[in-house]
């Protein structure tokens, strides 16, 4: 396998020429995804096995060959084989794994083979270790590029009065008059998260006027699937004895992402979610991730509500690579709205 680490002049870069190829090795998937810059938790192969089986997608993996050495990993996503156009996923950062001055050479192959394989519009994200090298190489190749944002929790401190004193001193009073008036969080049983999880997503989807993306029963499908996984985390919280909502984080990275989780519409005022999520920042420092990425911005709200743990603003970039004049896209686009 050709070293990421090693120095590589941009000339070097630019001459390189890149093919994708079908992966069909899981283990090699894996490690590509865990090592390289751009992989995230959201690459790891049983969870995309997962997202295939919930959303009703096609999520085919491809390597990046270097003189017939694999350099790198891309995920493309279709609704099935002949769709011509990459769906919108609801959980982010899934795209190019490949050390960064290989990144232009490896759009540049997604690009043509995009033409061959008749995919109109392609869609993928950048994932922050990545993301300030993807406007100019995702521009050269004529594709659309939008910065989207998210939060990362240092957790290599491995204390949890550290993490508590990062918050800010409203997040701890809150988190502590909830525990003090009987809210508690921790490992699910079995039977917890499906129990309160769909209708948890539903209410919090309807609070921003949108629709829960995943289908009924999800959180029974994502129990049975995360039964024996050790990277894996599924967290309920308590107000008293009444079981009021759930989340999800992957940790198959050093990185580890938090994926779906919400609270029932009556608990945000007693700050069960502040609890339930300081449960899984402990748990995956327990576990030795190095950080823990929120898995997405939403919105200005819920972005203070993320800081407010002492992470640190990160971005990632969201990019569209369309085959046809970008008129059409633009009308497209507004038919779609």
């Amino acid at each position: 396998m050709v070293d990421g680490s090693s120095a590589r002049s941009p000339a070097w870069s630019l001459r390189l020429r890149l093919r994708l190829q079908p992966c069909s090795d899981v283990a090699l998937w894996d490690r590509l995804v865990l090592t390289l810059p751009g992989g995230t938790s959201f690459h790891v192969s049983h969870f995309l096995d997962l997202q295939e089986r919930m959303l009703g997608v096609r999520i085919e993996r491809h390597l990046l060959l270097a003189d017939g050495q694999p350099v790198g990993a891309l995920p493309v996503v279709r609704r099935s084989r002949r769709s011509l156009r990459s769906p919108w996923l609801p959980f982010p950062m899934l795209g190019p794994v490949v050390p960064e001055d290989l990144l232009p050479a490896a759009l540049r192959e997604f690009r043509r083979r995009q033409r061959r394989g008749l995919l109109v519009l392609g869609r993928f994200d950048v994932a922050p270790a990545l993301a300030a090298a993807a406007p100019a190489a995702a521009g050269a190749t004529g594709m659309q590029v939008r910065e989207d944002g998210t939060a990362v929790l240092d957790l290599e401190h491995r204390s949890a009065a550290t993490l508590d004193s990062r918050m800010t001193a409203s997040r701890r009073q809150g988190i502590r008059r909830a525990e003090r008036a009987g809210v508690h969080a921790r490992e699910a049983r079995p039977g917890e998260v499906s129990a309160v999880l769909d209708a948890a997503l539903d209410g919090a989807y309807a609070r921003r006027g949108s629709v829960n993306p995943y289908p009924a029963g999800s959180g029974a499908r994502i129990e049975d699937w995360a039964r024996g996984r050790e990277d894996v985390f599924l967290g309920v919280v308590f107000d008293r004895d009444v079981l009021v909502g759930a989340t999800v984080v992957l940790a198959g990275h050093s990185v580890a992402a938090g994926w779906v989780g919400a609270c029932l519409p009556g608990a945000r005022a007693c700050n069960a979610e502040a609890v339930l999520l300081r449960e899984a920042f402990l748990w995956a420092m327990r576990r030795g991730n190095a950080a823990i990425d929120f898995g997405g911005r939403v919105d200005d709200d819920v972005e203070r509500f993320k800081l407010s743990f002492g992470a640190r603003a990160a971005r990632y970039v969201t990019v569209e690579s369309f085959l046809g004049p970008q008129v059409v896209r633009r009308a497209g686009a507004r038919l779609g709205r």
